[in-house]
């Protein structure tokens, strides 16, 4: 396994004091609302995604981006990690304004974590190492089955029970997983390189044998019985090689004329 260098997590830690401090802010006053969207308030759009529910639902997204953040920015991921949270955070807000003509309010940072979750996976799925291919290959399976569950259910499966005639939104998690992957493709796309599913290949191969012939002479050239044959040999550089090749020709051509 790869060690990255010790980066303070500042990005990570200035967004979970945003969302602490939301806390104990009024909830209605931060909440996404259609009507006082429409009417100008279109803060809400991202402060709404700084609240939540319920206690458990807090917990569950807050340490989601905690864990993640710290991750990917230790393994110097900072600058791409800012960029996905503000595509997620953009995405979830066309999904509730725009996507969802439906949605009366929403609060939540699940789009932010989706968007990290898939982004740490396919980042852990590039490593070289058999396990953390498996390992990310394995997380981004599980988010889409996460997201299948709850758009078939319409319930969340870690956040618990929401309030009465509070529904979860599924689109809001595939969109933040999708500004995940695009962080991802910007990635590779400025790097040159590409995830790959199918692990490098790292076995040695033999080298190649090449036939090492003496300095400034020629192989010599032998028959099928395996002897030397002298009409073969060498005759040598300048002008006594072309002699003695001459003499050889033309004693051939006696022997051969008798």
């Amino acid at each position: 396994m790869k060690r990255f260098p010790w980066r303070f997590p500042w990005v990570t830690v200035a967004l979970v004091a945003l969302s602490a401090a939301a806390w104990r802010l009024p909830a209605e006053a931060l909440e996404y609302d259609r009507t006082r969207v429409a009417a100008g308030e279109v803060w809400r759009l991202l402060t709404g995604q700084m609240i939540h529910w319920t206690t458990r639902m807090a917990f569950f997204d807050v340490g989601m981006l905690l864990g993640l953040g710290i991750l990917l920015e230790i393994r110097g991921d900072r600058r791409l990690m800012v960029v996905t949270l503000a595509l997620g955070g953009c995405l979830t807000a066309l999904a509730v304004q725009v996507l969802s003509p439906g949605l009366e309010s929403y609060r939540g940072s699940s789009g932010l974590a989706s968007a990290l979750f898939v982004l740490a996976a396919v980042r852990i799925a590039k490593s070289p190492d058999p396990f953390s291919r498996t390992l990310g290959i394995t997380a981004v399976a599980f988010f889409l089955g996460k997201a299948a569950f709850e758009s078939l259910a319409g319930q969340t499966l870690f956040a618990g029970p929401l309030p009465m005639g509070i529904r979860v939104v599924p689109l809001v998690h595939l969109l933040g997983g999708l500004a995940g992957l695009v962080g991802v493709g910007a990635l590779c796309e400025s790097t040159g390189s590409w995830v790959s599913l199918r692990p490098p290949f790292t076995a040695a191969r033999p080298p190649a044998t090449v036939p090492r012939l003496q300095r400034g002479r020629r192989p010599r050239a032998r028959i099928r019985s395996g002897c030397r044959s002298p009409w073969t040999r060498p005759s040598g550089r300048g002008r006594r090689g072309r002699e003695r090749a001459g003499r050889l020709q033309g004693g051939r051509g006696r022997a051969r004329r008798r």
